[in-house]
Order: structure tokens, then sequence, then C-alpha cells
């Protein structure tokens, strides 16, 4: 059936950074893992890409 997509909103994007919701952190980074594995295809649209671009250089650089 080959490899999903899978579609990544906005706040995706923040839950590795949040402190008062480990589960959704711990459940993020395993998706991202997941992702990185070549397990999903993601994808996602211009506008959380401009979200994400106006973000500050900390957190963008946090994963890089």
């Amino acid at each position: 059936m080959g490899t999903k997509k899978i579609y990544l909103e906005t706040t995706m994007f923040n839950f590795p950074f949040v402190d008062d919701a480990p589960q959704y952190r711990t459940d993020t980074l395993a998706l991202f893992t997941k992702i990185k594995e070549g397990k999903f295809i993601p994808y996602t649209s211009e506008y959380v890409v401009s979200e994400l671009n106006n973000t500050s250089d900390e957190i963008r650089c946090y994963n890089s």
C-alpha cells in the first residue's frame, strides 16, 4: 500500500517545546522519529511554513 502521507499543522511544531503537556511532547517527538525513519511522508501548507519562518531564530534552530 506504500508509505502513508501525514499532514502536519502548526501546533505539531510547537509540541516539542511545551512544558505543561509532556505527553504531547513525547508523542510528537516519536512521530517525528517515525517520519525521519521513512514510516510517514510529511506534508504541510504554505501557511504553516510562513508561520514557522516567522518564529524566533532560537526556536527554529532548536532541532537543527
